[in-house]
């Protein structure tokens, strides 16, 4: 049995060529254990299993199982069951999805993936399982689908009274509905066409994956399953991309974290922030404790990518300890080796093109050495119960994609509700607080006490009418509500929220006298200073109870407070977090931390003054105390922390030890490009 001594891992794709041999397979995982590697992730690909119909070859997969279990590493194997092998030439490439409605083609795929389960479901050196690589589904609509089509709108909207309501054409039954085929993305299409399409991609989605775990189950019920969405720093709703649902559904989840792919929208020296925060959301959606990063770009994206990059050395070690700050089990590099063909070839791998070191790799070598070296702080660490939460709104992700794609600085892109999540959740970063995710599901069970920061970014759609029910009882109960934009404006099917009015007036202790957009430079007078507004300007008439806390130029109220119970509501009357992401306009942070009681935000150990830039600071749960991750992706430079309550503060890197009382402002020397380990161990000064 392996043994991983309980600390996190770090490892790679091991990419098979069609052309490699089982010995240079061996090879590889060498190598890769040399850099201290501890998983090797696999395609499984069913055009390499299976290049000619029924001749199933192992021998290269073998090789790595084999050897993996020499070394004591772990391998996920990829399964690939949706994309039929070549010589069936019904898809034109490995990234191609066959017809699913195909039920002879189903039933083969089913028959690869109890091959594979059966021949490694018992292998010493199986991990896991990943099924199904960046699983999406952007299906086109087409007749073949309408079968499905009215059985998931009978389901969704119940009764076909409920569905005439929202649609233009009246039926007497599902059955008469028809599907348009080809694109919807027609803006004066109806709505819910739109948004029932969306659904109905994210409902097949589910049920592949559902499908597909419960198969390998049936052979394998021991190892556990996981997939890896990806893009989550913005919107891929329309591919069936939902990670709520999808956590529900496996063991736990991993994420792809490519920044030449995914984190475009983002500013380079913000890479770091979409790592953290995709790998986030992937801890806070999966069941348990367990989630991983389970690719992130390990070299060249030269010809691949939407941008070209590569990272360096010092990204490389940035990057890693990003990932390891967060909590994730394994971080997973997407490539080891050269891929011989295709779009990636000679791209994304760890090592130089004949298999040598790379100052990428000697980097991880480095990093795998001091995760064994500071072994007793890092085994079995947990992530901290997040003191700030954020909403990770699905209905309103959803309406959003029904806009178009547009630049970050365009207010109404289709990328509207995800820029104002990553606006809020940068923000927070930036001020030193590392925020966490919920879905509507999860407010109801939201503590206070441990998280007692709720942030709502451009939640402009509700679809759990028990949601506002559940944000007023957070309140009263002492957590500090946070909202902007067009908050709980509509449902889920884009219809105007009335019914609910009053409750939201309730929970905001103003009634909206008028809602309007502009173009040009609009101004907010803070507390502190003056700054900009974005897109939206709500006015608002405030209840007797409700505190002003700034107005519009005009003196009209722009932000308000409303202490309910032993919290209060927070409303921003414009898109507030969507304009930190556009521009990180500084005044706005300013602003949100004189709104803030910070002290409550804050873990044991705290910066003592404003957090510099391109300073991240991670804790962890530890058996030994916490373990206070300071990742400075700057030169060296010195700061000024400051400890939370009395203790022993651990330099790991020294094995100095200092004793602090509760206030006291210490000095530290972080290095360059690197990160600064500190343990802390409360209440043990004398």
């Amino acid at each position: 049995m392996r043994c991983y001594m309980g600390l996190p891992r770090i490892g790679s794709q091991l990419f098979i060529n069609r052309t490699d041999s089982p010995k240079q397979a061996r090879v590889w995982v060498d190598q890769m254990d040399a850099v201290g590697l501890k998983v090797i992730r696999l395609f499984m690909l069913w055009d390499l299993v299976e290049p000619r119909k029924d001749q199933w070859t192992w021998e290269v997969f073998d090789a790595v199982f084999d050897q993996a279990a020499k070394n004591n590493m772990g391998v996920v194997p990829t399964l690939w069951s949706l994309t039929s092998p070549g010589w069936m030439r019904r898809v034109r490439s490995l990234q191609g999805i066959d017809d699913l409605t195909d039920k002879k083609f189903t039933d083969r795929a089913m028959d690869y993936i109890d091959r594979c389960v059966l021949r490694y479901g018992d292998h010493p050196a199986l991990d896991s399982w990943i099924i199904w690589n960046e699983a999406t589904l952007e299906l086109v609509p087409e007749k073949k689908w309408e079968p499905g089509y009215r059985e998931f709108l009978k389901e969704y909207h119940g009764t076909i009274d409920n569905y005439n309501r929202l649609s233009y054409h009246q039926f007497e039954s599902f059955d008469d509905i028809v599907l348009y085929e080809g694109s919807l993305n027609d803006f004066w299409a109806p709505h819910i066409e739109q948004l029932d399409w969306v659904r109905f991609n994210r409902s097949q989605l589910l049920y592949w994956i559902k499908l597909i775990t419960e198969r390998i189950r049936k052979n394998d019920p021991h190892h556990p399953i996981h997939v890896n969405p990806h893009a989550l720093v913005s919107n891929f709703t329309k591919t069936g991309q939902e990670v709520w649902e999808e956590g529900e559904l496996v063991d736990f989840l991993g994420c792809s974290a490519h920044p030449v792919w995914h984190f475009t929208r983002f500013k380079r020296r913000a890479w770091p922030q979409a790592i953290a925060m995709s790998t986030i959301l992937m801890r806070s959606a999966s069941k348990g404790d367990q989630f991983w990063l389970s690719e992130l770009q390990a070299g060249p994206a030269i010809d691949s990518g939407l941008v070209y990059d590569t990272p360096s050395a010092d990204d490389f070690r940035i990057w890693l300890w990003t990932g390891l700050g967060t909590g994730a089990e394994a971080i997973v590099f997407w490539c080891f080796n050269d891929r011989n063909d295709g779009a990636e070839a000679g791209e994304w791998r760890l090592m130089g093109p004949s298999g040598d070191e790379t100052k990428r790799s000697k980097v991880t070598k480095e990093i795998c050495a001091k995760l064994i070296q500071y072994k007793d702080w890092f085994e079995d660490t947990k992530a901290k119960v997040p003191k700030v939460q954020i909403l990770h709104s699905t209905p309103s992700r959803t309406f959003a994609n029904l806009a178009h794609e547009d630049e970050v600085s365009m207010p109404r892109s289709q990328d509207s509700v995800d820029d104002a999540i990553c606006g809020a959740w940068t923000l927070l970063d930036d001020m030193g607080i590392e925020a966490g995710f919920v879905n509507e599901q999860k407010v109801g069970g939201l503590d206070p006490l441990q998280s007692p920061l709720l942030v709502c970014p451009n939640v402009t759609c509700i679809e759990d009418k028990e949601l506002l029910v559940n944000l007023r009882r957070y309140v009263e109960q002492g957590g500090t509500l946070i909202v902007d934009g067009a908050f709980a404006s509509k449902d889920q099917e884009g219809w105007m929220l009335r019914d609910q009015l009053s409750e939201v007036e309730a929970l905001l202790g103003a009634k909206k006298s008028d809602q309007t957009c502009f173009r040009e430079r609009t101004i907010i007078q803070g507390q502190t200073t003056d700054y900009e507004a974005f897109y939206l300007r709500n006015d608002f008439e405030l209840f007797e109870e409700t505190q002003l806390i700034s107005t519009w130029a005009d003196g009209s109220v722009a932000v308000l407070s409303h202490p309910l119970g032993e919290g209060r509501a927070v409303t921003f009357g414009t898109c507030f977090f969507q304009k930190y992401f556009v521009d990180q306009d500084q005044s706005l942070r300013h602003e949100l931390e004189k709104i803030l009681d910070i002290d409550k935000l804050l873990q044991s150990i705290s910066l003592a003054e404003p957090k510099p830039p391109l300073l991240r600071h991670s804790v962890l749960n530890s058996k030994k105390g916490d373990l206070h991750m300071l990742i400075n992706d700057f030169k060296e430079r010195e700061i000024k922390l400051v400890a939370k309550c009395d203790g022993i503060v651990e330099f790991l890197s020294t094995d100095e030890l200092k004793l602090v009382s509760k206030g006291e402002v210490f000095y530290v020397h972080l290095p360059a490009k690197d990160v600064l380990l500190l343990g802390f161990k409360e209440n043990e000064l004398v």
